[in-house]
């Protein structure tokens, strides 16, 4: 993927944080964190209580990427939409535009609280540690450009990508914490995971919340996701209404065979009157 892959994978990062604090998830062979203080902010008023942890209880289905999506009942869903897995005809770049796919917010407030999946096509091998290395440092690197061109926030801590395996699927993680100008702070992690022809982010933003909460609802979010990505979507349905209508046809052709054996063995008149 190199250059290319580096410029649509900071077009996640643009989605992922357009409206709140977001990064990616998993566990961290490198400990090492990187923290940025920016001078001269004000003391503002913060709340007193953040946002509740969260619990992936119930499934988003997305039939075009064949599995299902871990989502949290208690928050409100704010959008919801199939993913486009194929890249535009001819397009010279091997990965395709970022699309946020799910996104759910707190129903007690708005806030920087925010869980979002974000899906991205790609034509290259999304199992392959080479390429999930290139994105995990290009992913990291544009996250934290991000940050701080957004001028949000007075202090990021942001820690290094991590590239761990579940069975033979790779999967990439990044933690981080930031401090608004205004309003608590806020923990954040991302995990990314290969899907259908691409791959797939999942983010989650804690208000008021410390790494310990983040990464309890990232554990859980973690199973969720292996469960979800293994869960087929395709539905028996068509199948079944194809079977029912062919009954009846089927059953008609039975019938005019019978008949017409039964027309072949019943003894002609001629035979009868001799």
């Amino acid at each position: 993927m190199a250059a290319r892959s580096t410029i649509a994978l900071l077009c996640v990062i643009a989605a992922a944080i357009a409206d709140a604090a977001t990064a990616p998830a998993e566990e961290s062979t490198t400990p090492t964190t990187e923290s940025i203080v920016v001078l001269g902010t004000k003391e503002v008023a913060r709340p007193t209580t953040g946002t509740s942890l969260p619990r992936f209880d119930v499934w988003a289905q997305q039939p075009k990427l064949r599995c299902l999506l871990p989502a949290i009942s208690s928050w409100t869903v704010v959008k919801h939409v199939n993913a486009q897995t194929r890249l535009p005809p001819r397009s010279a770049v091997p990965v395709g535009p970022p699309q946020i796919i799910l996104a759910q917010r707190p129903a007690e407030s708005a806030g920087f609280s925010k869980y979002s999946v974000i899906y991205q096509a790609t034509r290259s091998d999304p199992t392959d540690r080479a390429s999930w290395h290139e994105m995990a440092v290009s992913f990291h690197s544009g996250f934290l450009a991000s940050l701080r061109e957004s001028g949000r926030f007075q202090t990021i801590e942001i820690s290094s990508p991590t590239i761990t395996t579940v069975g033979e699927m790779r999967r990439m993680h990044l933690a981080y914490r930031v401090e608004p100008k205004t309003g608590e702070r806020v923990s954040g992690a991302v995990l990314g995971a290969p899907a259908r022809r691409g791959v797939l982010f999942f983010n989650l933003t804690l208000e008021g919340q410390g790494p310990g909460a983040i990464e309890a609802a990232m554990r859980e979010l973690r199973l969720a996701v292996t469960k979800g990505l293994a869960t087929s979507t395709r539905s028996a349905t068509p199948y079944v209404v194809a079977a029912l209508l062919a009954i009846p046809f089927l059953a008609l052709v039975g019938i005019l065979i019978k008949r017409r054996r039964g027309f072949r063995r019943s003894p002609s008149r001629t035979d009868r009157t001799t």
